[in-house]
């Protein structure tokens, strides 16, 4: 399925991504806030919209979407202002949206996924490795404290997992 899903993509001109970067971001929103409004119930976590025919989960889409729109965020922004607050923060908030309300389903992965990939396109546009430096040492001091008392019993165990497979 993916290797057609490959095939039809590459149908597509790069002017045709551009023009659809954002509207495709903003209805992948959309249908973020939709699943807020109106999504599904399954296995204790509101994640999908019930479409009849299928049940779509609007986060797995945001993953793509994000890094579309970063890019054309990036490709129009001059190379001289890759500096300045003005290709941190616009993105910042790019980034952000998406989080904060695969969040609120609740879905861990998905979220750090989505900024991981957010992150990536950052690095590639060129940004200053100082910044990430500090994202990094910022991350290092929120870690525990979200590990303590953002994340749930589930989540913890997930994480502990993740780092000693033993202990499953």
């Amino acid at each position: 399925v993916f290797l057609a899903m490959a095939g039809v993509m590459t149908l597509f001109s790069r002017d045709l991504v551009r023009l659809l970067a954002y509207p495709g971001y903003a209805l992948v929103l959309a249908m973020l806030v939709a699943v807020e409004a109106m999504g599904f119930v399954g296995g204790g976590s509101q994640r999908w919209l019930d479409l009849g025919v299928i049940q779509l989960q609007p986060s797995e889409l945001m993953k793509p979407a994000i890094v579309l729109v970063l890019a054309r965020f990036y490709s129009g922004l001059p190379p001289s202002m890759t500096t300045s607050w003005r290709a941190l923060v616009p993105a910042g908030v790019l980034i952000a949206l998406p989080m904060g309300l695969v969040l609120l389903q609740p879905d861990l992965g998905t979220t750090l996924a989505i900024a991981f990939g957010g992150v990536v396109v950052m690095f590639l546009a060129g940004l200053p490795l100082r910044w990430f430096a500090a994202g990094a040492i910022g991350a290092m001091i929120v870690a525990p404290i979200a590990y303590f008392f953002g994340l749930h019993d589930y989540q913890r165990r997930r994480v502990t997992t993740f780092l000693d497979p033993e202990s499953d």
